[in-house]
């Protein structure tokens, strides 16, 4: 796994979360959170997102901690011509406060026309 970010989560928090929108474009998108353990082999399947949920539950801390995670998604295309851009904003949040916000480096941002473009981010949780 390339590009992961790391976030701290407060040990003493609530629940963490992970939220994947596209805020500033009216654009549809969708897809699975992968989680690994903390030695990247894979563990499960975390959830599933899409325009309308898209806020995942990872649990507390203490399950989270040193564990990987791998957002993977898609922007849906409705054919567009010319193509319109798109941005997706991915958010990690402990206890309804937000930890860390990005635009993942794979596929975050762009334009869309008639393929879906798919998407990628990763990020390790750590409890401190």
């Amino acid at each position: 796994m390339n590009d992961i970010a790391i976030i701290p989560v407060s040990s003493l928090g609530g629940s963490v979360s992970v939220t994947v929108a596209a805020p500033k474009f009216p654009q549809a998108i969708g897809g699975v959170i992968w989680r690994y353990k903390s030695d990247q082999a894979p563990d499960l399947k975390a959830g599933m997102f899409t325009t309308k949920a898209s806020e995942v539950p990872l649990g507390a801390p203490s399950v989270v901690d040193k564990k990987f995670f791998l957002v993977e998604g898609a922007v849906l295309n409705h054919g567009d011509n010319p193509p319109t851009p798109y941005q997706i904003v991915v958010s990690i949040t402990q206890g309804g406060i937000v930890l860390h916000t990005e635009v993942p480096s794979v596929n975050g941002s762009g334009k869309i026309g008639t393929e879906d473009e798919p998407f990628l981010y990763r990020f390790q949780l750590k409890s401190v």
